[in-house]
C-alpha cells in the first residue's frame, strides 16, 4: 500500500517532468489560441494555479464551517484579469 511519501514523492516526479515539458514550449506556441474561445496553454497553465489556489481555500472553509457556500470561480474572468496570454513564458 502506497503510503503519503510515495504519493506525494509522485506527485513532485510529475510536477518536474511537466515543467521540462513546458519549459521547452517557446513563448508564440504557448500562446496560440487554437480557437477564438479557447485558452492557449498559457492561460491553462495560469487558470490551474487559479483553480488550486480557490480549491485550498475551499478545504479550509470546509474544516470550519457547517455551511459550505463558496464564492462562486468565475474561470473566465479569473483568467482575463491575470491576462495570462501576454505574461512572460519564462
Amino acid at each position: 500500500m502506497p503510503t503519503h511519501n510515495d504519493t506525494a514523492s509522485e506527485i513532485e516526479s510529475l510536477i518536474e517532468s511537466w515543467r521540462a515539458k513546458l519549459h521547452e514550449l517557446d513563448a508564440s506556441s504557448v500562446q496560440t489560441k487554437p480557437a477564438p474561445d479557447r485558452w492557449s496553454i498559457s492561460e491553462v497553465v495560469g487558470h490551474l494555479v487559479d483553480s488550486a489556489c480557490n480549491n485550498h481555500q475551499r478545504f479550509v472553509r470546509a474544516q470550519h464551517f457547517s455551511e459550505l457556500v463558496f464564492p462562486k470561480y468565475e474561470q473566465n474572468e479569473w483568467v482575463t484579469a491575470a491576462n495570462y496570454q501576454k505574461a512572460n513564458w519564462g
